[in-house]
């Protein structure tokens, strides 16, 4: 079973976190898989295959869009395949939905991992959710769509009117680089992380992940913050992730300024793997306010990692956590800033989240979904035949 396997995501992001996952415990496997990978990197105009350089398009003169790029990357790879890879292909895996255009000119049966729809939903920026169609307008016209939450196979189904038995819901997983450190406190790297961030002996830590994008809802954690200091709480907010949006970042920052928090707020920025881990470890719990997600793998990261979470009941959020959070009404700051606060003074309840949280992410694993994965394209070959 030969398959092209299709990429355009950084591996730091979560669709390509995935995409590499899956490709690498496929190729662990002992299935008879053999996976061969391309990446369109709309950023450079870059087409590899094998992470070796195979076709490019020039960014000069304006062509900088990433979007658009992987529209022109598309069309080399598609020639490509046609006209110099010798080698034949039984099925295309298209791992994120924004390449999903490419099936409407398959020669092959196509699988594409739908993540979510936010392209279409909710996109950053107004003239994106047109270009974001047409990126998104061949999922209807894959062969078998995989989703990565109940959420999102609801959402595919409802926007495209789809029959759910074209769709597997298919959970991200967890892998060993997220886990607790035992005694990490005290440690010489605990040390000199307080030491960089400015941070108090009896400071309790607050973690948030993810960009400046509107639907994290970063400002909402700048206010439970903002509350807790009032009600006398030394509590700090450390934010890990780039900004996404320069525009939110600078209205992230104009709240900060007015509540008097910059002290009270680090940012992170983009880190490793290992550093992320490393803040899971060092923080005291994570809040995850954010109001969209097609999964949220900071979730079963935090719970991989025994970090206490208070998040919202909306959109997968519930069907990834379970009971093993705090969870919130999406827009209820009120009863965000009490579940924080209950699990920053309460050591007991800390417990109970942080072993609720161990026996829920055991429901994900990237050698599970990497073999639910399989199944799909045997289904789809086995249709075929």
């Amino acid at each position: 079973m030969r398959i092209a396997y299709l990429t355009n995501s950084s591996d730091r992001s979560g669709v390509g976190y995935r995409a590499l996952e899956i490709k690498k415990h496929i190729r662990a496997g002992k299935e008879g898989v053999t996976i061969c990978d391309f990446h369109l990197d709309g950023g450079r105009g870059l087409l590899s295959k094998e992470g070796r350089p195979a076709d490019w398009v020039s960014t000069k003169f304006g062509f900088k869009n990433k979007s658009i790029n992987w529209i022109r990357l598309g069309n080399r790879w598609k020639k490509y395949i046609r006209q110099r890879d010798k080698r034949q292909y039984d099925l295309w895996h298209i791992t994120n939905q924004s390449l999903s255009w490419l099936t409407r000119s398959a020669v092959q049966p196509t699988v594409v991992t739908v993540h979510d729809l936010i392209e279409l939903t909710d996109p950053q920026h107004k003239l994106s959710k047109y270009v974001n169609r047409y990126l998104l307008s061949g999922i209807k016209d894959a062969t078998q769509i995989i989703a990565v939450s109940k959420y999102t196979a609801g959402e595919v189904k409802k926007y495209y009117g789809i029959s759910g038995d074209k769709i597997t819901v298919i959970y991200n997983g967890v892998g060993n680089e997220w886990q607790h450190i035992e005694h990490y406190r005290d440690t010489i790297g605990y040390q000199a992380a307080k030491k960089k961030w400015g941070i108090g002996n009896d400071t309790k830590i607050i973690l948030f992940v993810g960009s400046d994008h509107p639907r994290k809802n970063a400002g909402a954690a700048i206010h439970v913050l903002g509350e807790l200091i009032k009600q006398g709480q030394n509590v700090m907010l450390l934010k890990a992730g780039a900004a996404g949006i320069l525009a939110e970042r600078e209205k992230l920052l104009a709240k900060i300024d007015q509540a008097g928090l910059r002290s009270r707020v680090k940012f992170i920025g983009d880190v490793s793997n290992e550093e992320l881990n490393e803040l899971y470890n060092m923080c005291d719990m994570l809040l995850f306010p954010s109001t969209n997600e097609g999964f949220g793998l900071p979730l079963v990261q935090a719970m991989a990692t025994q970090l206490p979470i208070v998040t919202v009941k909306a959109t997968a959020i519930p069907e990834v956590v379970g009971n093993a959070s705090i969870m919130c009404q999406a827009g209820d700051e009120k009863a965000m800033v009490q579940g924080v606060r209950d699990v920053l003074v309460n050591e007991r309840l800390r417990d109970q989240l942080k072993a609720l949280g161990k026996k829920q992410v055991e429901h994900f694993s990237w050698e599970k979904s990497a073999r639910q994965v399989i199944d799909v394209y045997k289904k789809v070959l086995w249709a075929k035949d």
